[in-house]
């Protein structure tokens, strides 16, 4: 039998509903918290940045293991806001993906999650090790520039208010016009949290042309 179609039956039995509504699962050992500094690939870092919400948080809880495989659930407390917009609470539910290894509790980690339900407290992360510990974060300098640039420029899309706390300035000009930067195809965006500036990021997000 063609290993596609291995996987495919595999797949069915790990979410066929069972008898009492709930997901059918397999005991499966998820892989133990990672103790080895991992190297923050710039791709991928960026690929995960793309969507959802960006914060560091620090985990308040062991994990927890949900009704459905692979997932583990955590609660967390909310340092910082980078992208998004902060959660209703400071305290927030993490659902994760157990394959990318176990979340310690009071460690610190940058979460890249989209919200998960109305309650505007619970978050989901993808299987595809979109959390990192914040020591990992710092040791790539590109990694620890693009969140200090997004968290100096990004708005909360349903208040508009700066996530850096500074008041939003009414510039009569818009900045990005008298802006210059030269590295080749860099891309300029207005950024008027706290002052009237242009910041710069080539296609991949990445922020160059440091003011």
């Amino acid at each position: 039998m063609k290993t596609s179609v291995w996987v495919g039956i595999l797949l069915l039995l790990l979410w066929a509903p069972s008898a009492f509504g709930q997901c059918t699962c397999f005991v499966i050992r998820c892989a133990a918290p990672n103790t080895n500094p991992v190297k923050v690939d710039f791709d991928n870092f960026m690929t995960s940045a793309n969507g959802g919400s960006i914060m560091k948080v620090r985990i308040l809880s062991s994990r927890v293991p949900s009704t459905c495989p692979l997932n583990d659930i955590y609660r967390a407390r909310v340092v910082t806001v980078f992208k998004g917009c902060p959660p209703s609470s400071a305290v927030i539910t993490i659902r994760s993906s157990c394959l990318q290894g176990e979340l310690v509790r009071g460690s610190t980690y940058l979460l890249f999650g989209e919200l998960d339900g109305e309650s505007g407290t619970q978050y989901q992360v993808g299987a595809c090790g979109k959390m990192r510990t914040w020591d990992e974060v710092l040791a790539e300098k590109f990694a620890a520039n693009y969140l200090w640039r997004r968290r100096q420029s990004e708005t909360c899309p349903s208040t508009g208010l700066c996530l850096n706390g500074k008041p939003l300035f009414n510039c009569f000009v818009d900045p990005c016009t008298t802006a210059v930067c030269t590295r080749p195809n860099a891309q300029c965006v207005s950024n008027y949290c706290g002052a009237c500036k242009a910041d710069w990021f080539l296609p991949s997000g990445k922020p160059v042309c440091f003011a």
